[in-house]
């Protein structure tokens, strides 16, 4: 590929000239960015949120299980039932 600018051959699959530095454009490299975009990182602030939440739901669920029923079953069930509210909440709300 002759970069544009100042007629350098470059490799074909080159984003920028060797030369003169001109970017390329190239539609199969801005294609393959679109089909695998990189993952995004979550903060470790919204990290935090997030086990709160979690742990939170579940701790809940396990006092109430524990005044409702009255027993360490009781309060693991509903805990466990808390920490799934959780998850489903978390699942629901919107990113960024």
């Amino acid at each position: 590929m002759n970069c544009p600018e100042c007629s350098t051959q470059n490799l074909g699959n080159s984003r920028h000239c060797k030369s003169c530095g001109l970017e390329f454009e190239s539609k199969e490299i801005e294609s393959k960015e679109i089909e695998n975009p990189k993952p995004v990182r979550p903060s470790y602030s919204e990290m935090l949120k997030t086990r709160f939440v979690l742990w939170g739901t579940g701790a809940l669920g396990f006092v109430i299980g524990q005044m409702i029923v009255g027993s360490l079953l009781g309060g693991i069930g509903f805990g466990i039932l808390g920490f799934g509210c959780g998850y489903y909440i978390l699942s629901k709300r919107k990113r960024n």
